[in-house]
């Protein structure tokens, strides 16, 4: 059924005579008692178990082609009866030197793409957004064999703010590998970016559809319930997301603040406390637990908002003219106006 929704009849009726040649390949060596029997169903249930998961699991998603491929020459070996017949040999001279010529190029280049996306992955980590473009760019020239590839690349796209690029990059990398959690929640984010709320909606649910245990999909479909007005359901996403990854400080401020459009003061701070106990030296984080306190206003809040207005202040290095509203509520509480 899986192979089936991903490639269809056809696909389906491709896996099925693959699995039936491998399958009789395997039933003729054993009832002629082939000398390399046991290797030849070794390699037979091997290279069908890598297509199978490779081109039909996930369609055009990287398959190990390297070892399909020498997999394959070792297996033609097997079958071959050279030792048997003389006369037997491949139809043209250089068909054997180009099947190897042919296995190597491709191993060299996934070895080079697999380089390229270790070095891409670990310049996203670092930070190193310029690192991250070179050898993003140096892995798809050298052959998409993986989709995340085309996540990282998206990457780029979004610090560089050339979010259709963004949008361009992620829809390719769904050509690859069209139930790709992590392709379609960034889709998701990308759409709500450019104001495109309803495919927005659609990419993050259809993530949502595949796998309930992903904290940054319900994360990102809050915001777009929040875009689009819907606090309620902005609330629900929020919530689902904390309660997958409980220190996800992004998703408990969003809750907060959430929680603090619907009139709900007790459970904003609450949700925006435990946002700063993950966080503590996010400023932004600082300023909306500030904010929940003092719009709370029960006894003894205005202080503790003084206090984290104050974080937030000390904390703060971006433009001067962001921390005048916290200034200027530290000034009123301490005037007690």
């Amino acid at each position: 059924l899986w192979i089936a929704s991903e490639t269809g009849i056809l696909g389906l009726l491709a896996y099925v005579v693959l699995l039936l040649t491998g399958l009789l390949a395997v039933v003729r060596a054993l009832r002629d008692r082939h000398p390399n029997s046991a290797a030849l169903v070794a390699l037979t249930a091997g290279i069908v178990a890598v297509v199978v998961h490779g081109c039909f699991s996930f369609p055009r998603e990287r398959a190990e082609s390297s070892f399909f491929l020498w997999g394959a020459l070792g297996l033609i070996h097997a079958l071959a009866p050279g030792r048997r017949k003389r006369d037997s040999q491949l139809p043209h001279p250089y068909a054997l030197p180009a099947v190897i010529a042919l296995c190597t190029m491709i191993t060299i280049l996934e070895i080079r793409f697999d380089r390229a996306l270790l070095s891409a992955v670990q310049s996203f980590q670092g930070g190193d957004t310029i690192s991250l473009d070179r050898h993003t760019r140096d892995g798809i020239e050298a052959g998409a064999f993986d989709s995340r590839i085309y996540l990282l690349r998206n990457k780029v796209d979004q610090a560089n703010r050339n979010y259709p690029q963004a949008q361009a990059t992620l829809l390719k990398g769904l050509s690859y590998h069209p139930h790709s959690v992590e392709l379609l929640s960034d889709l998701g984010m990308v759409y709500a970016i450019a104001g495109d709320n309803d495919r927005a909606e659609t990419a993050l649910k259809r993530a949502a559809d595949l796998t309930n245990h992903h904290h940054q999909v319900y994360n990102n479909l809050g915001g777009v319930y929040q875009q689009k007005g819907d606090f309620d359901q902005a609330q629900q996403a929020y919530q689902r997301a904390v309660e997958i990854k409980r220190n996800y400080p992004d998703a408990w401020s969003n809750l907060g603040l959430v929680q603090m459009m619907l009139g709900d003061s007790d459970a904003a701070v609450r949700s925006l406390a435990e946002a700063v106990a993950l966080s503590s030296n996010d400023p932004a984080l600082q300023h909306n637990l500030a904010d929940a306190y003092y719009l709370r206003n029960g006894e003894g809040d205005r202080m503790i908002a003084a206090r984290h207005y104050g974080l937030f202040v000390s904390l703060w290095r971006g433009d001067p003219a962001e921390t005048e509203l916290a200034r200027q509520r530290l000034e009123e509480i301490r005037t007690g106006q």
